[in-house]
């Protein structure tokens, strides 16, 4: 069972247990890679989220500078679909338009 940092469901399922998400409320994950949790939040991770059907997967990257990677699940499998990088405001359109700019995300 993996957890995700953060995710995003659907509105009439915000107020329920958050490790028991029914399959297919679950919009999108987003992990936030720390020292020590490369390895999970880089590859083991997508691989149970793509196993789910979790349709949109962002892995937030502190460094070297912030940014997020974002990728969808297409034929099982997440596929790169932007990178959000610091100092630059980008629109992540899935699973919803989000306007943003990784370094205001990042505690300097």
């Amino acid at each position: 069972l993996a957890v995700p940092d953060i995710a995003i469901v659907e509105r009439k399922f915000a107020a329920t247990d958050p490790i028991r998400y029914p399959v297919g409320t679950v919009l999108a994950v987003v992990e936030i890679v720390s020292p020590g949790s490369e390895p999970q939040d880089r590859m083991i991770k997508p691989q149970l989220y793509a196993d789910t059907g979790i349709a949109v997967y962002w892995r937030f990257e502190l460094a070297p500078k912030p940014h997020i990677i974002v990728s969808e699940l297409r034929r099982s499998l997440f596929v790169h679909t932007i990178t959000a990088s610091a100092g630059e405001r980008t629109v992540i359109p899935c699973p919803f338009p989000v306007d943003l700019d990784p370094a205001e995300l990042a505690r300097q």
